[in-house]
């Protein structure tokens, strides 16, 4: 019924129907596909690189949950450690505005702490504020290595919390909405406990590679791709048993962040609304700023 085709019309003749958008089969479709996500360079800097480059420029925006989902379970584990530590030099110096939920000594936030944050990397100096909208709202505090490496000094929220204090860096009072340090409120914390974990992982036998990918419902418009990794324990070996990062695909940060535990309760979780990298002036970090109450 069918003539026989030579290769060469065969080819002839798949081109002209690729060019009118018809496919002989999934599998080349597939790989069509596929064929814009391919990394122009093994080496795990060149593909954070250009992955940030797709970030920014919107590249992968409108494919597919699928494609999305394959792509990013098949990124390398040195990849995505280069991808953050690339995103904590972008940010290095910035602005954030986040939310965040921490299972603390008197238990899990159910209402975000709300936070804007100024931060720079080196010398590493921290302003946050607790905004509306969650607990602690009006507190300030202030940490600049420059002036004391081991104080914070701020003020609680409210009516009463207008007397600023000095307090232990690492004091139980300084640590009353969160289990870090101010120091850890940049991405350069993430990326370096990322990193720690997945070479110890690698140095176990282990592949690093994703354990889930899946799109999660979109936030502000916008989808996000989530990768979990789960660790054979959590602490004192790993961070957490478990973690996921959501990757806003217009954005070089992580978007989300969460944390479990061995008893698969979840122990943190970090939204970043927004990030702008931006130079920062010294007076930023000073509570002599007329912008601030203390």
């Amino acid at each position: 019924m069918y003539p026989n085709l030579s290769r060469r019309r065969f080819h002839v003749l798949a081109l002209t129907a690729a060019a009118l958008g018809i496919g002989f089969d999934e599998p080349a479709r597939a790989q069509a596909q596929a064929r814009p996500l391919a990394f122009a360079s093994a080496d795990p800097d060149a593909q954070a690189g250009e992955l940030a480059q797709w970030f920014k420029t919107e590249k992968l925006v409108g494919l597919p949950d699928d494609l999305l989902i394959w792509f990013f379970k098949n990124i390398a584990p040195a990849t995505y450690v280069s991808f953050l530590k690339l995103s904590a030099r972008i940010y290095r110096e910035a602005e954030f505005w986040v939310r965040r939920q921490e299972r603390l000594p008197q238990g899990w936030t159910d209402q975000p702490f709300v936070n804007y944050i100024k931060y720079r990397q080196q010398p590493r100096q921290v302003y946050v504020s607790w905004m509306d909208g969650g607990p602690d709202a009006g507190a300030e505090v202030i940490y600049d290595e420059t002036v004391d490496k081991d104080q914070v000094y701020g003020h609680a929220g409210g009516i009463l919390g207008i007397q600023p204090f000095w307090v232990s860096l690492n004091s139980a009072l300084a640590k009353t909405s969160s289990n870090h340090s101010l120091r850890d409120m940049g991405p350069q914390y993430l990326a370096d406990r990322f990193a720690a974990d997945t070479d110890r992982l690698l140095h176990a036998g282990g592949d690093g590679r994703p354990s889930k990918v899946e799109i999660l419902p979109e936030v502000g418009g916008r989808r996000l791709v989530a990768v979990t990794w789960i660790r054979p324990s959590g602490r004192p070996t790993y961070y957490a048993k478990k973690i996921r990062l959501a990757f806003d695909l217009r954005k070089v940060y992580v978007r989300t962040f969460e944390a479990w535990d061995d008893d698969g309760q979840i122990r943190e979780r970090i939204v970043v609304d927004n990030a702008l990298a931006r130079k920062l002036a010294d007076s930023e970090f000073r509570p002599s700023n007329p912008e601030y109450k203390f």
